[in-house]
């Protein structure tokens, strides 16, 4: 059972430095994700009226990304606007009719949210692998209290009699007990 203990205990102490990063992106997802795109609060339709495509040269070997320019219209005004965002894969066609989120109170911010969900599954594991690391340790630390006290009460019953008398105590109260030590 003490075997069970330490193991816990360097279970929770390990995963203590990770839990830190690991709240941060439990956090983060509320606060940067979630509340950031309740912002963007007004649906527009748009159309992609350029794609471009852009190749950048790295350590790695080049790789390719892509622009993509909106037009779009809100409370009868016009807005022309690429993405600050350069996507690694092309989501969007030229031509292509989209709808779009805006902030009502700065029309030129906006987000895709073709974009967005692709970006969220990444996120997710994320947050799957940040919850992973918060709660293992906490349910070591719970079985092993549970086989802890289980174990606490077996060796209690192991002692009682037939009649529920505890005999360790008994014997360790008999003054004229011959093998006591």
């Amino acid at each position: 059972m003490a075997a069970f203990a330490i193991i816990a205990f360097m279970a929770v102490i390990c995963c203590l430095p990770i839990m830190g990063p690991a709240f941060n992106i439990i956090v983060g997802y509320k606060t940067e994700i979630l509340d950031e795109t309740k912002k963007y609060d007004t649906e527009v339709q748009a159309v992609v009226i350029d794609v471009k495509e852009q190749t950048v040269n790295y350590k790695d070997g080049p790789e390719t990304h892509y622009i993509i320019t909106y037009e779009y219209t809100y409370n009868g005004e016009r807005y022309l606007s690429a993405n600050a965002e350069e996507y690694a894969k092309q989501y969007r066609s030229k031509g292509e009719k989209v709808d779009i989120k805006i902030k009502s109170d700065s029309p030129r911010e906006f987000y895709d949210p073709a974009f967005f969900e692709d970006s969220m599954k990444v996120y997710r594991i994320l947050l799957w692998g940040a919850f992973a690391v918060i709660l293992i340790p906490l349910i070591i630390v719970i079985v092993v209290i549970m086989l802890m006290r289980r174990a606490s009460k077996r060796r209690k019953q192991a002692n009682i009699d037939i009649y529920g008398v505890d005999l360790y105590s008994m014997e360790e109260r008999d003054p004229n007990d011959d093998y006591r030590g």
